[in-house]
């Protein structure tokens, strides 16, 4: 099977849209990898669930040696007063600044409201062992 990929190629390095529909799971995959090593682009795979998304990374990594990330959802409820895992926010946050080649989304969280990158840079501050700060400095900087 001989497929001209030269078409696509030209459409994805000059940012023109496009829609792929109809594929099986493996060419989806073939698709992934021929983006990820011929076009020099970050891809963003949009799946419809944690666990496909979960299925179509280790199956990346199993079939074309893919390293890729996925972004998880916040598994949050209007009416719970607290996040219930601070870690899944760390770990959208780590994704978002530093995103290997292929980052893998449930489309859930794509509907997630994220702060820019500015307001990061803003709002940051770091503490190193030795740092010395007074507890009303580290207060203020927190309530800030």
């Amino acid at each position: 099977m001989n497929i001209d990929f030269s078409e696509f190629e030209k459409n994805v390095k000059t940012s023109k849209s496009f829609v792929v529909t109809g594929l099986t799971t493996f060419l989806r995959l073939y698709l992934v990898y021929l983006l990820a090593r011929k076009c020099d682009k970050k891809v963003l795979f949009i799946t419809s669930t944690e666990q496909t998304a979960l299925r179509y990374q280790s199956d990346l990594r199993s079939f074309f040696d893919l390293r890729s990330d996925i972004l998880p959802y916040q598994n949050s409820s209007m009416y719970e007063p607290v996040p219930s895992n601070i870690y899944d926010y760390s770990s959208q946050i780590n994704i978002l600044m530093n995103p290997l080649d292929i980052v893998i989304t449930p489309v859930k969280a794509l509907l997630e409201k994220f702060p820019s990158r500015s307001f990061f840079k803003k709002n940051s501050f770091t503490l190193k062992i030795g740092d010395e700060i007074s507890q009303p400095e580290l207060l203020k900087r927190l309530t800030n």
